[in-house]
């Protein structure tokens, strides 16, 4: 499943993008209206906070998130659409979206950009969030 999380969402989309889901995440230059088109062209589902972009006229999917805390941003899109986590195998890359290569053990180096990754103190805490994920299920 591919997503486009509008800008209000960035943090959501960068997670989702480690947990190895397809993200494109909105520029602040990019409408509404843009948003919406991007979806439908890329085949993706929106991910929004503005009530308004869900009202509009529309044949892609578009989901609503109220709460602000990004973790239940996270588990109610895992929840809804049944998702399950592909970290660190199936991970991409936070910053653009492409997808990771693994250079060595537990070394990883994004193919589009050539941002590196690895085994660093920020592990754990994936680890502690894709486990309650993986037990919503």
């Amino acid at each position: 499943m591919k997503f486009i999380c509008d800008v209000m969402l960035g943090k959501l989309g960068r997670w989702l993008r480690m947990m190895g889901h397809d993200t494109e995440i909105a520029s602040d230059e990019l409408t509404d209206r843009d948003i919406l088109n991007i979806a439908e062209e890329e085949g993706r589902l929106v991910l929004t906070r503005d009530s308004d972009l869900k009202k509009m006229n529309s044949p892609v999917e578009v989901i609503l998130l109220d709460s602000r805390d990004f973790e239940d941003q996270l588990k109610r899109v895992f929840t809804e659409l049944d998702l399950d986590t592909n970290f660190p195998e199936g991970s991409r890359c936070s910053h653009c979206n492409s997808e990771l290569k693994e250079v060595g053990e537990s070394e990883w180096v994004c193919k589009g950009c050539g941002q590196e990754y690895w085994k660093g103190s920020h592990w754990d805490r994936i680890k502690e969030i894709e486990k309650r994920l993986e037990n919503l299920n």
